[in-house]
């Protein structure tokens, strides 16, 4: 009986640590984890979506462009012998929206052919996550 009073009386160091204590800094360290991690995430969808606004933007522009265009030649005189006319107008650096018109020749009015957005970034085989 001796040898479990000694063993009461025994110190256990400076600061006693249960197990509530590792359970609480664990909860602690778990909570701030998933903060910085929703932090992360949501910083880069609001920087993908600024960027897929400003894409949006830029192709209305450019097909605000082409309406414009469009309408001009349709008011065209059509005498002068053009069977076909193209344009390009730019989106981005890397894409374009390409207008081909044809001249009807029962109406004699220009008619829109081909209405095409063309992306000419090279292709590359990206397999991140973003990527797939």
């Amino acid at each position: 009986m001796n040898f479990s009073r000694e063993k009461r009386n025994r110190p256990l160091g400076l600061y006693p640590i249960g197990l509530p204590l590792l359970l609480l800094i664990y909860i602690i360290l778990c909570v701030i984890t998933l903060s910085v991690l929703s932090l992360l995430t949501s910083r880069g969808n609001m920087y993908n979506e600024r960027d897929e606004v400003k894409s949006k933007e830029a192709l209305n522009q450019a097909e605000n462009q082409a309406e414009e265009w469009i309408h001009e030649m349709k008011n065209k005189d059509v005498n002068s012998g053009v069977k076909e006319e193209t344009k390009d107008f730019m989106v981005k650096e890397n894409s374009y929206l390409h207008v081909t018109l044809s001249l009807n020749e029962e109406t004699s009015q220009y008619e829109i052919t081909s209405y095409v957005l063309v992306d000419s970034s090279p292709d590359t085989d990206d397999e991140t996550l973003q990527g797939l």
